[in-house]
């Protein structure tokens, strides 16, 4: 959805999907109920128009709250099995991270079938949170359509920056957004994080001076995530 955005497709991306959606859900016979996940809430608008008496399980839903990852007592069981009960404290400081409904202990599933098959303490979760809050992010400023040109992942000045805003007229500000993970080993807050990201877009992503002579208006914003998915 995000590439289809910003590469000038998405009207396209929607008539397919909402075809997709109405022959597989809707109107065929041989369906009795179907379940659909992803990160984005399901509207009756745009692709998703065609189709009605859905049921939305959203993060603050207390309907299957233990079922988008590992309970703490499955994760417990789990190291006992494997011989690693010692390391219960270790392994709940690293990857306890989430909140669905009112359980506040669910692990992470990829961080932990990663822990249980190496033995070792690693942010797992590092490879993966870029993109997710990359795409999440996109999704939300689909509403700038129209009062910005968005770009992602391009060449800039001498790296790559994660998102850059254009303003399409000159009331708004341009601005580059960088997204970093938190490094254990050089860095030890996320306050840490931000300002190497800061310091990245400043020595590698400074876009050319005909963009900054454009867009007078400029500035930077970073976002800094833990291993465990845990936004500042």
């Amino acid at each position: 959805m995000q590439e289809a955005y910003v590469n000038g497709y998405w009207t396209e991306l929607v008539s397919f999907f909402r075809n997709l959606f109405n022959s597989t859900f809707k109107t065929n016979p041989y369906l009795e109920r179907a379940m659909m996940t992803g990160i984005t809430r399901i509207s009756r608008e745009s692709m998703f128009s065609d189709l009605n008496n859905l049921k939305v399980v959203t993060a603050t839903s207390e309907k299957y709250m233990d079922s988008f990852g590992f309970t703490e007592d499955e994760v417990f069981a789990a190291l006992e099995e494997f011989g690693l009960s010692d390391q219960k404290e270790a392994v709940r400081t690293w990857y306890d991270g989430f909140t669905f409904g009112t359980e506040t202990d669910i692990y992470n599933p990829w961080s932990i079938l990663n822990y249980l098959d190496n033995k070792k303490l690693e942010p797992y979760w590092a490879n993966t949170s870029s993109s997710f809050y990359h795409g999440f992010v996109l999704g939300l400023m689909a509403e700038l359509k129209g009062r910005y040109v968005i770009t992602s992942n391009r060449e800039s000045g001498f790296g790559r920056y994660d998102i850059m805003l254009e303003p399409v007229n000159g009331e708004d500000d341009a601005m580059i957004i960088e997204f970093k993970v938190l490094s254990p080993r050089t860095e030890s807050t996320l306050s840490d994080t931000l300002a190497a990201a800061l310091k990245q877009i400043e020595e590698k992503n400074t876009p050319p001076p005909s963009w900054q002579r454009a867009f007078p208006q400029s500035g930077s914003a970073t976002t800094a995530l833990r291993s465990r998915g845990r936004t500042c």
